[in-house]
C-alpha cells in the first residue's frame, strides 16, 4: 500500500498502480486526474464518510448551479464503486448516483483503529493496569444512559437473576479470584458519567456458601 500526498498527486504515474482507494471528498482533485487519459481505466474505490457535500448540493440546486452538481456527478461516476459506511448517506447523495453506490456498514477507520489497539494492548496488561489479577472474574453490566446520577433498579434485577448462576460457578471453580462487577450508567461522554465498581469477594456468602 502506498499513501500519497495530495499536494503531489500530479507527480504520479497512475498507471503504475493496480488500483486507487480515495477516503475523503477532498480527493476530488486526484480523481479529476484519474479521469484523464491514460488513467481512465485505473480501478478506483471512493470511500465517502461525510455529509458536508450532500448539504451543499441542496444549496446548489436552490441557486440553480447545475454545473457544480454535474461536475461532482462526473467525479462520482468515475469511481468503480463509491462506498458508504451507512445507508443514510447514499440517500443524501442520490443526486450523484450513477449506479455505483455500495454500503459497507461501519467505518473502516474504526476497524483499523481496533486492529491497531489489539496489537498494542493485551488482556493481561489491561487487567494489570486496572488493578485486577489474571484470576479475577470481571462482569460488566451496562445500563441506560438516562440514569445520570444513580443506579437503575434494573441492576438489582440483574444481580438477583444471575446470583444463583454465580454461586453455582463458584462451587465448580476452586481457587478462582473474586468476582468484580463494573456497573456503567449515564452518559459516558458527559459530566454525569457514573462508573461504579463493586467487588463481590463475599458475594456467595449472602447467597449460598460454597461447599468444599
Amino acid at each position: 500500500m502506498t499513501i500519497l500526498n495530495l499536494e503531489r498527486y500530479g507527480h504520479f504515474d497512475w498507471s503504475f498502480f493496480d488500483g486507487v482507494i480515495a477516503d475523503s471528498l477532498e480527493a476530488k482533485e486526484v480523481i479529476s486526474s484519474l479521469m484523464q487519459e491514460p488513467f481512465c481505466s485505473v480501478p478506483l474505490v471512493w470511500i465517502i464518510q461525510e455529509d458536508g457535500l450532500a448539504k451543499r448540493l441542496l444549496d446548489y440546486n436552490k441557486m440553480g448551479w447545475e454545473h457544480l452538481i454535474s461536475d461532482w456527478r462526473s467525479s462520482f461516476s468515475r469511481a468503480d464503486v463509491v462506498v458508504f459506511p451507512d445507508f443514510s448517506l447514499p440517500m443524501l447523495y442520490s443526486a450523484l448516483d450513477s449506479g455505483n453506490f455500495f454500503v459497507i456498514p461501519g467505518s473502516p477507520v474504526d476497524a483499523w483503529a481496533a486492529e491497531s489497539y489489539v496489537k498494542t494492548h493485551s488482556k493481561h496488561n489491561l487487567r494489570a493496569r486496572s488493578g485486577y489479577s489474571a484470576d479475577d472474574i470481571i462482569v460488566l453490566i451496562v445500563g441506560s444512559s438516562i440514569f445520570d446520577n444513580e443506579l437503575s433498579l434494573d441492576y438489582s434485577v440483574v444481580m438477583h437473576t444471575i446470583g444463583p448462576l454465580l454461586a453455582k460457578y463458584g462451587k465448580q471453580v476452586d481457587g478462582s479470584g473474586p468476582f468484580t462487577f463494573i456497573f456503567l450508567c449515564g452518559n459516558s461522554s458527559g459530566k454525569h458519567h457514573n462508573s461504579l465498581e463493586v467487588n463481590f469477594t463475599s458475594f456467595f456468602a449472602s447467597i449460598e456458601s460454597p461447599k468444599r
